[in-house]
């Protein structure tokens, strides 16, 4: 080695060195902080924990007083039965309410009633998907007037 190359190589062992504390520096510093983030993390997660507790109490207390006054207002006589006719009830009801009847439509042999009442609806501008479509009543062979046709629709807003 000469006389120049020494003064160099020490001035950068000290450069490597001093960059070498500035890295440990930084990486205990970075590691400081993360370690902060997890400790602000554990609060923030215990506050809202405790915020939860909070509101299932709350909850809970709602609903057993909800609970006791529906006990209080709704009389026990409701009984599966009284239960099920008014549910049987609003079902027919529904049921009925996608029904329509047209009178008039002369019946024929081999008749396609759905053709019959797409033929009508047309003539309205309508066209719902017709679900269900049969004469009412019985032949009589007496009476010349044809018997009504009764259809369903799948909702009753296209009935309206």
């Amino acid at each position: 080695m000469d006389e120049f190359s020494v003064p160099l190589l020490k001035n950068a062992i000290r450069s490597v060195e001093s960059l070498t504390k500035q890295i440990d520096e930084l990486q205990r510093e970075k590691i400081d902080d993360q370690r902060k983030i997890i400790q602000l993390k554990d609060e923030v997660l215990d506050k809202r924990s405790n915020e939860l507790n909070d509101v299932k109490s709350t909850v809970q207390t709602e609903i057993k007083s909800f609970s006791s006054i529906v006990k209080k207002n709704c009389p026990a006589t409701l009984s599966r039965k009284k239960i099920e006719a008014a549910v049987k009830s609003v079902c027919e009801k529904e049921d009925r309410s996608k029904n329509i009847i047209i009178y008039g439509i002369e019946e024929t042999s081999g008749e396609v009633l759905t053709d019959e009442v797409s033929k009508v609806l047309e003539e309205i501008g309508e066209k719902p998907v017709v679900t269900d479509c049969v004469r009412v009543g019985m032949k009589k062979s007496t009476d010349d007037r044809p018997r009504p046709i009764k259809f369903s629709l799948r909702n009753s807003d296209h009935v309206s």
